[in-house]
């Protein structure tokens, strides 16, 4: 649970959430604002304990991350409900939790171990 609380502070004292995009510390040249607040929602979210299971768990971030909660009730990104970070996974270990759902070839990602990557179809979730 330290890991988790320090990765959170962490990334909410280096500026996640940033306007600026790629100038922020653990944001990607590129990434859009969306994917970065859902990003910052997972963090917050998973330090506090919260598991985000449904539509209604969601809701209760509208005013902390307006652009992820309306991203992910739009769809415009996909989120596998329930899933959080998870303490202790390496970078080749971790796995997509949310991902934009724009058509290409690469699309950006958050993984469970807070890292925002752009991802190959081959990387996302299989859906069951």
């Amino acid at each position: 649970m330290f890991r988790l609380t320090f990765l959170g502070l962490s990334l909410l004292l280096c500026g996640c959430g940033s306007q600026t995009g790629g100038s922020t510390p653990g944001v990607p040249t590129g990434a859009s604002e969306s994917i970065v607040q859902v990003r910052d929602l997972v963090v917050d979210s998973s330090t506090m304990g919260i598991a985000i299971k449904k539509q209604a768990d969601l809701d209760q971030y509208k005013e902390k991350f307006p652009e992820a909660v309306e991203a992910i009730s739009s769809k415009s990104i996909a989120y596998m409900w329930g899933k959080g970070l998870r303490e202790g996974v390496a970078p080749d270990q971790a796995t997509v939790i949310a991902y934009e759902t724009s058509k290409g070839d690469k699309v950006w990602a958050v993984k469970d171990n807070g890292e925002i990557h752009q991802v190959t179809a081959a990387d996302l979730p299989k859906e069951k």
